[in-house]
């Protein structure tokens, strides 16, 4: 059975925030192109327009960095917390360490999906309050949504892996701290190579739905911009669950081989 603290679940309703202020900003520019929730989540969590100038770098690091960073910061300790906890009674075998790392992830890939979930709910909302928005072409709002949802919560779901990682390792502070600086660094890269075929390799690329070539967005090519040839959602898709395998594969190891000694909780 899995036991989600409830505090965690709290704290990342507080992440809502951040839709709001998404959908503030992107509504002034959706009213100028039609009053459509399409154009709402592509202006909001479809990523920043090709060709990427260096003054979208910014809005870059305050519209999508920085939540994923939140949803980093609130879970940084979750795998630690319980592993202090369960270190004394269940870790005196792999098999059962293997058990709950794997419980663990699924646990940190939903709380990922939960995130996004109240996210998308509260833009949604605030369209309909403050925008008045409708919805076009039912089909296409589906596929926009789903796409941004499923690339959103994979890459936050690598990024909370990674930082639960390295917080069993090196400890909940400098393992946030490392995840921080390869977020920017991810995203100085965007930078560095704009306009070029080696931005469909950056991980922060991936959940740019406005990047990626389909036919369903071409109606929005104006709105959204230009997109990166052959930088499809199965490249996508593919490219972030061999990362996710790789994650996986090295926390099991880690746990297997990790001390116990250090761990322990009295009581």
């Amino acid at each position: 059975m899995y036991k989600i603290n409830k505090a965690y679940i709290l704290k990342l309703l507080t992440g809502t925030i951040f839709a709001v202020c998404i959908g503030i900003f992107a509504l002034g520019w959706v009213q100028m192109e039609g009053p459509y929730y399409e154009n709402l989540f592509l202006a909001g969590y479809g990523g920043i327009s090709l060709p990427f100038e260096i003054g979208s770098y910014l809005r870059l690091i305050l519209i999508i960095l920085v939540p994923q960073i939140f949803l980093v910061f609130v879970l940084a300790d979750y795998m630690l917390k319980d592993f202090t906890i369960c270190a004394v009674y269940i870790f005196t075998r792999i098999n059962l360490r293997k058990s709950w790392f794997t419980r663990k992830c699924i646990e940190l890939l939903f709380l990922s999906a939960l995130y996004y979930i109240f996210q998308f709910v509260a833009l949604f909302f605030l369209g309909k309050l403050m925008g008045k928005l409708v919805v076009f072409d039912l089909f296409t709002f589906i596929y926009i949504l789903a796409n941004e949802f499923v690339l959103l919560v994979l890459l936050g779901f690598i990024y909370v892996l990674t930082v639960n990682i390295l917080s069993l390792k090196i400890g909940v502070n400098h393992g946030f701290l490392t995840i921080v600086m390869l977020i920017f660094f991810s995203s100085a890269f965007t930078l560095i190579f704009r306009n070029t075929d080696v931005l469909k390799f950056i991980p922060v690329s991936q959940t740019m739905l406005n990047w990626h070539e389909s036919e369903k967005l071409l109606f929005y090519r104006d709105f959204i911009g230009d997109y990166l040839p052959n930088f499809t959602l199965a490249f996508s898709l593919v490219y972030i669950l061999i990362i996710i395998l790789f994650l996986v594969l090295i926390g099991m190891r880690l746990i297997n081989n990790l001390e116990i000694i250090g761990f322990e909780k009295e009581g």
